[in-house]
This record gives C-alpha cells, sequence and structure tokens, in this order.
C-alpha cells in the first residue's frame, strides 16, 4: 500500500474502534466486521526468536504484534500503531535502516507522556509548543567544503562518458556556479534530465531516473557539493519515497571519473552501481 501519513492514521484508528467509523453527522457505520478486526490483529504465526522484541510477538494477517498493542509495519520505519489500552493511534513515515530504534523512541518517550485522565490542555499550549518544534525541524544536511577546490574549474561543464547503466544514462554533466549546481544527464534515447541543486539549501526538483519498481519518478529535494579536493556529491531526498539517492563523482588526475551512485537505504538487494567514466 502506498500512504499518506494521515492515510495511515485513519486506517490505524479503523481498527482502534473495532471496524466502526463516525461520519461527522452523528451516522456510525460499522466499516469492517469486529470479529475481523480481532482475528487479523492477533498472533497467528510465530516469529521465532528476534533481536528486538517486537519482532518476536507474533504475527497476524498483516499486522505486527508489538510490545503494547499492534501494528502496521513498512520498510524504512513507517508505523501504524493501536494502542487500544490508551485509546492511542500514532502514525509515522521514516527514512531509516533501524526502525526498532524509532519504534523504542515511542515507547520511552511517547506513551509516558499520554494523560488518559485529563486529555490535552484546555489553553492548547501543547499544540503551540509541538507547531514550534515542527516548524523547526529540517532534514539534516551532508557535509561539503566550503569553497571548491581547484578541480572544480576542471570538470565544470564538461561531460562525462558513461559506459551501460541501470538509469540508462549515456552521459552526466556538472555545471558548477559557485553554491549552485545543474546535474545534467542525456539518456541514452537522447532523453535529457536537468537537476538543480545547492550547498547550503534543498532545492526542489523532480527525476524520471528511476529504474526501480517503486516509483517511475519521485519528487525530489536536492544539494551537491564537494566532499574533498577530488569527490563530488549530489544528494537527492526523494520526497515520495523513504530513500536519499547519491551521486559521487570521483575525479583522478587525468580525465578518468568514477561514478557510483545509488540509493542510501537498500531493501533486500544493494542498489549502488559503480562504474567508470571519462570526461569529454
Amino acid at each position: 500500500m502506498s500512504l499518506l501519513t494521515e492515510d495511515i492514521a485513519v486506517l490505524a484508528e479503523l481498527y482502534r474502534r473495532g471496524g466502526r467509523w463516525s461520519d461527522g453527522d452523528g451516522g456510525d457505520r460499522q466499516l469492517v466486521p469486529q470479529a475481523w478486526v480481532d482475528e487479523a490483529t492477533r498472533a497467528h504465526v510465530d516469529n521465532g526468536p528476534s533481536a528486538t522484541v517486537d519482532w518476536g510477538l507474533g504475527y497476524g494477517y498483516q499486522f505486527w504484534r508489538s510490545r503494547h498493542g499492534y501494528r502496521m509495519d513498512g520498510a524504512f520505519g513507517q508505523f501504524g500503531l493501536v494502542i487500544p489500552e490508551l485509546d492511542l493511534v500514532v502514525a509515522m513515515t521514516a527514512g531509516t535502516a533501524d526502525s526498532a530504534s524509532e519504534l523504542q523512541l515511542v515507547w520511552d518517550h511517547l506513551l509516558p507522556g499520554v494523560d488518559r485522565a485529563h486529555g490535552p490542555a484546555a489553553d492548547g499550549a501543547g499544540d503551540d509548543q509541538l507547531a514550534r518544534r515542527l516548524g523547526s525541524l529540517e532534514l539534516a544536511a551532508p557535509e561539503f567544503l566550503a569553497a571548491p577546490p581547484a578541480a572544480a574549474a576542471r570538470v565544470s561543464g564538461r561531460a562525462i562518458a558513461l559506459p551501460f547503466t541501470t538509469l540508462g544514462i549515456a552521459t552526466a554533466t556538472l555545471h558548477l556556479d559557485g553554491d549552485r549546481t545543474t546535474l545534467e544527464t542525456v539518456g541514452t534515447d537522447g532523453s535529457v534530465e536537468r537537476l538543480g541543486a545547492a550547498r547550503t539549501a534543498w532545492v526542489p526538483g523532480e527525476t524520471r531516473l528511476w529504474p526501480h519498481p517503486e516509483l517511475t519518478s519521485t519528487r525530489t529535494g536536492t544539494r551537491a557539493g564537494w566532499v574533498d579536493d577530488a569527490a563530488f556529491e549530489v544528494h537527492e531526498q526523494c520526497i515520495e519515497s523513504a530513500a536519499r539517492r547519491i551521486w559521487r563523482f570521483e575525479f583522478g588526475d587525468g580525465d578518468d571519473v568514477r561514478l557510483t551512485v545509488g540509493l542510501d537505504l537498500p531493501f533486500w538487494t544493494p542498489r549502488t552501481e559503480r562504474v567508470a567514466g571519462r570526461l569529454a
């Protein structure tokens, strides 16, 4: 399933209510039979021993049992938690290889703060505090050199000829202009894609260079810069995916270039490609 965070919350709330839903106008319907909710969310399969307790408590019909209630559980930290004893659902989307630690944060910090007896503060102070906190959050920025090395002038604007790649690109060109970068790719079919980036800010864009089956394209926020005197990286945060794609160009003394491109969160199989290219 591909769901917005809000949709995950709605589905989790439907199950918390035993399959009943109110339409907001006083109507209340049993959309999913209570018997199915009970059957789907109990343990049917023994997970066996697990290094993390929440993955060893049994599996239902697409639901995992948890230390607290049960959950919908997707790759890279996508969760819909249902905690009946607290009348609580928690919906989370993430991009992490350590989803067990993410879940542990809920048990350690969120659950102890739930006050079922009194509910939220009447003055809304908690809502304001949360809004301020959320408004200050941003994606962690890659660490780039503050000033470009000497190699920048030598490689900027020169096409890098590439052998076969799964992305289907024949050449890649870095157009460097101070803190701004444009990564231009030309496909083996002649198609051209230009992706803008900046060293100090995420630049919005979209890419169709996406050979993996989850998406045919994805919106991106992109930053780029030099990580040392010979290596340049382009970081595409793939907004409609959990992953970040990283292009790494390593320049030798001559015209040889080594390109590494892949996702930072491979699932089951590696998705990193390494090819040898050459400056035109």
